[in-house]
């Protein structure tokens, strides 16, 4: 049979065991809630540049000679497009990193269990 402080000890540690639960679990959602946040974002504006593009260097036609390659076609939107692609990488890569560590300290505190 337990004692009283062997029952309040039991549960101070249940308690703290719910609550990293809670913390793990909405630090997850957060990520999981950015990352469908950039996934959204990439295809919204995958969309709607080439559209602003157009509008915007519609009225920028010149007759002198240029050397850029943004004076003529729409290039710009595809630029933008692949820096937030590769922003949205970036954060996958990072999501991934953080899940796969979460996991490992999960199953170091089973194998403690046990």
């Amino acid at each position: 049979m337990r004692t009283n402080e062997e029952r309040i000890e039991a549960l101070h540690r249940r308690a703290k065991e719910i609550e990293k639960k809670r913390r793990d679990r909405q630090i997850l959602t957060g990520q999981i809630a950015g990352i469908v946040a950039c996934v959204a974002l990439v295809f919204v504006l995958a969309f709607t540049m080439p559209g602003f593009s157009d509008n915007y260097l519609a009225g920028r036609h010149s007759s002198a000679m240029s050397a850029s390659i943004f004076s003529d076609n729409n290039m710009l939107g595809f630029v933008v497009i692949g820096i937030l692609s590769f922003g949205l990488g970036v954060a996958v890569t990072i999501f991934c990193f953080c899940l796969h560590k979460w996991q490992k300290n999960k199953e170091s505190e089973q194998e403690e269990k046990q």
